[in-house]
């Protein structure tokens, strides 16, 4: 079982906990006679789901490794604040108690990320030259994501490396260094 599938087991608990709560006590009965008990709860749905968010935002996401982890992560958060999905999925788990519609949610957060970060791995896109049939177009192959691009898209296909000639033609500048 994954971190991610243990965090929406227990998210699911909670969140069942909550409905069966709110469906038999008054809201103003839980805020106020079993305000400790019904805090503890919420808070612990807070902590959970965003452990679950960020757990699926993270999962196997790809940095590259030539570039301030500070500067990815710059980026990442700036793409968070834009999307303004935070009180999206707040409102979806109030609303709709609903793990699936959260982690779906979570997921085109998570595109948005990858798409902020694009600019940081297509620096690792090459192009893959076959010396011994110098006739041949070059593959274009990007080495984080382990991907080429055929057709307009990019698809999970690692062309065979040995004797190849890797052309880097993007390169990265650090504005720190002189």
């Amino acid at each position: 079982m994954t971190k991610i599938q243990e965090l929406e087991g227990s998210l699911e608990k909670l969140l069942s906990l909550l409905k069966k709560n709110r469906e038999m006590v008054p809201l103003e009965v839980l805020k106020s006679t079993y305000k400790q008990p019904y805090d503890a709860l919420t808070q612990q749905i807070n902590k959970t789901a965003s452990a679950f968010v960020i757990a699926v935002l993270t999962d196997h996401l790809i940095l590259n490794p030539d570039i301030p982890v500070e500067e990815q992560i710059e980026t990442i958060n700036q793409a968070i604040a834009e999307s303004g999905m935070g009180k999206e999925m707040s409102a979806c788990i109030c609303g709709t108690y609903s793990t699936k519609q959260l982690y779906q949610q979570a997921l085109v957060l998570r595109q948005k990320i990858e798409n902020a970060l694009w600019p940081y791995i297509s620096l690792k896109s090459c192009l893959v030259y076959d010396l011994d049939r110098p006739d041949m177009e070059p593959v274009i192959y990007n080495t984080l994501t382990r991907q080429t691009y055929r057709d307009g898209i990019w698809i999970n296909e690692e062309p065979e490396l040995w004797g190849k000639l890797l052309f880097f033609p993007n390169s990265y500048k650090d504005p720190y260094k002189k």
